[in-house]
């Protein structure tokens, strides 16, 4: 019982995160056939939430140390952040069988300039909402940057 009052009140908070444009935008991916990955530096208690209420199937997230069933507060594996980043989605694909030069027709949106390493290998870089320096260095490069509507979902 806890545990669903607990997962309601984390659908309150999330949803009203995520803004109309994003969904929309997903599900232009999903309508392409596109396969949707949520990569994130942030840990999987935190995300693994937010990547259900997006749809995306499959999360790549910092994983932490349980022991016992209690987080430890210790990282488990390689930090899902900057190259690791890349990394770690080059693993996922080589677990599924991908071949590496599908990143060339990847799209990878980012609002960090810790993603630099991952827009830089993929066919299709969008800056979103960026930072100034991501901002900067998607200008350098001539990438897109989108600006979303930070409406209500």
């Amino acid at each position: 019982r806890k545990t669903c009052s607990r997962t309601r009140r984390k659908k309150r908070r999330v949803r009203p995160r995520v803004c109309a444009d994003a969904r929309a935008l997903l599900q232009r991916h999903r309508d392409a056939g596109d396969t949707l990955v949520l990569t994130t530096a942030t840990n999987r208690v935190v995300t693994t939430l937010t990547a259900a209420d997006l749809g995306i199937e499959h999360l790549l997230a910092t994983e932490v140390e349980e022991r016992a069933g209690v987080y430890t507060g210790r990282l488990r594996g390689k930090p899902n952040m900057r190259r690791g980043k890349v990394e770690r989605l080059q693993q996922w694909m080589a677990t599924l069988s991908l071949p590496e030069t599908m990143l060339k027709d990847a799209t990878f949106y980012s609002d960090s300039i810790n993603d630099l390493p991952l827009l830089s290998v993929v066919g299709h870089p969008v800056a979103v909402d960026p930072d100034l320096r991501l901002e900067s260095a998607a200008r350098r490069h001539r990438w897109p940057i989108l600006r979303l509507q930070r409406g209500r979902a």
